[in-house]
């Protein structure tokens, strides 16, 4: 239990983010300390987070943390910085995340979705990884990289929005990566390994790598990887890959995120009780955070109460959107849900998804902005390709939707 209410204070503090202040706002503090009194009967004494001593751990650009436990991440040596407010990068048409990965266009493509997330008022990014890359030929015209290349470029990323003051939420992999690498790339049948060594080493390496950042605020582990049974993921399987990340990135929050795009009604999303994720969200070793993928309209945001009751961790909203293959008033219909959900005082925040077009047809297109700049709607590079703009593009709609999400 001291480790879930630990993980708790963790998860809600993962609004804190890097200042040079050297103090944590008591106003953030007094919060943590209100979600936690309900739990006090599991203490001799409820214990006190208004002052958090440093620690002799110095951080990057003189950040100090203490760990509170084995997985947890606590800065005491920042300011409280508004509700985490982000974006999700996708890949080119045609890429997937493997593509992204694989080819990397810094220059044309993902510098210029951060960009547009600054251009929007956004704090975080979120962004999906490919650690099959590392192991596996996805394309034809592109090889498989070095583990070094890969975690250069999740380096180069999470650098870049350190230096503009915004958060960083990884989602390390996907199951398809543990797919991909045992086939060589084909697919296969299942049931998949997922415990193989290989694929967890890319992984691990690019926590490691990650932990050192104080703007990565958790890490997403198998994402929306619970819609499914038949492919032989097990509650064991993610529990062994914590571990496994945990001992070489102890202070990241980790979490298993959950769509609600399988299910009829949102109330059927909370409610559901046997998915992959829920599991890993209430067991004494899994989740340190919820994160919640909404894609539904008329969204209760009290229909959330019982689910945050029954987890005892605070909730994220790691996606949210709609396609332009759907009307435009259901469109804006999703994002007031999400909307609703992200102003609560008790959520921790919210990615849109997305900061383009991930396709060309209508079903692919959920951008804010859409591909205007980008000349060659397809992967690899070709020469002659011009960036994404940042100034041109916005769909008005989708911006003024997302104006009304608090800080």
């Amino acid at each position: 239990m001291l480790r879930r209410l630990l993980a708790m204070l963790a998860a809600l503090l993962m609004v804190c983010v890097f200042h040079p202040a050297t103090t944590l706002a008591t106003g953030t503090l007094e919060a943590a300390n209100a979600a936690l009194s309900g739990f006090a009967g599991h203490h001799e004494t409820s214990p006190d987070f208004t002052q958090v001593p440093g620690s002799n751990e110095q951080r990057l650009s003189g950040r100090t943390n203490q760990s509170l436990s084995s997985h947890t991440r606590l800065a005491s040596a920042s300011i409280a910085a508004p509700k985490i407010k982000g974006g999700n990068i996708v890949p080119k048409p045609l890429a997937g995340p493997p593509g992204l990965w694989a080819e990397w266009d810094w220059t044309n493509w993902i510098k210029p979705q951060v960009d547009r997330a600054m251009a929007l008022g956004l704090n975080a990014i979120r962004i999906i990884g490919a650690p099959q890359v590392v192991l596996a030929r996805i394309n034809p015209d592109l090889p498989a990289i070095p583990l070094a290349t890969y975690i250069a470029r999740w380096e180069q990323l999470a650098t870049y929005c350190q230096e503009n003051g915004l958060r960083l939420y990884p989602s390390l992999t996907e199951k398809w990566a543990y797919m991909y690498t045992q086939f060589g790339g084909l697919g296969g049948v299942p049931p998949w390994n997922f415990r193989d060594p290989a694929v967890t080493s890319v992984i691990t390496a690019s926590a490691a790598a990650l932990a050192k950042y104080p703007n990565v605020i958790g890490f997403d582990i198998f994402q929306e990887g619970g819609g499914s049974h038949s492919d032989g993921l097990t509650v064991d399987d993610v529990l062994a890959l914590y571990a496994a990340i945990r001992r070489v990135a102890p202070n990241v929050p980790l979490t298993t995120s959950d769509s609600s795009g399988s299910y009829p009604t949102a109330e059927a999303f909370w409610q559901d009780t046997e998915s992959l994720s829920y599991q890993l969200w209430v067991h004494p070793d899994g989740a340190d955070f919820v994160d919640v993928h909404i894609y539904l309209e008329g969204v209760d945001p009290t229909q959330i109460d019982s689910l945050i009751q029954r987890t005892k961790l605070p909730v994220l909203i790691g996606e949210y959107g709609g396609g332009q293959d759907i009307p435009a008033h259901a469109r804006i219909a999703r994002y007031e849900s999400a909307q609703r959900l992200h102003n609560r005082v008790d959520i921790l925040g919210s990615f849109v998804w997305a900061l383009a077009d991930q396709g060309t047809t209508d079903d692919k297109r959920f951008g804010v902005f859409d591909n205007t700049g980008f000349s060659q709607p397809s992967y690899p590079s070709t020469d002659g390709e011009t960036p994404l703009s940042t100034t041109s593009g916005q769909r008005p709609e989708l911006v003024d939707a997302l104006s009304h999400f608090g800080d």
